[in-house]
């Protein structure tokens, strides 16, 4: 899956704290420095996955998509 759209750092601690995973904390030794979320607002995504059929056009190769408006 590829996802084209708009990033941004969110680097807020109640959201930060709110989306952390216990399971990573021994990934970030100091989470209020070394964490931070990026939200992502999508424009488009396009998808492949063979083991379910979702493949590109036969000719372009040009996978399947979604585009938001």
């Amino acid at each position: 899956m590829v996802v084209y759209g708009t990033a941004k750092l969110v680097d807020d601690m109640e959201l930060k704290g709110k989306w952390f995973k216990e399971e990573w904390a021994r990934f970030y030794e100091d989470r209020e420095k070394e964490y931070i979320l990026i939200a992502v607002t999508p424009k488009r995504i396009e998808v492949l996955d063979y083991t379910k059929g979702i493949m590109g056009d036969e000719t372009t190769w040009v996978p399947p998509s979604v585009t938001f408006k």
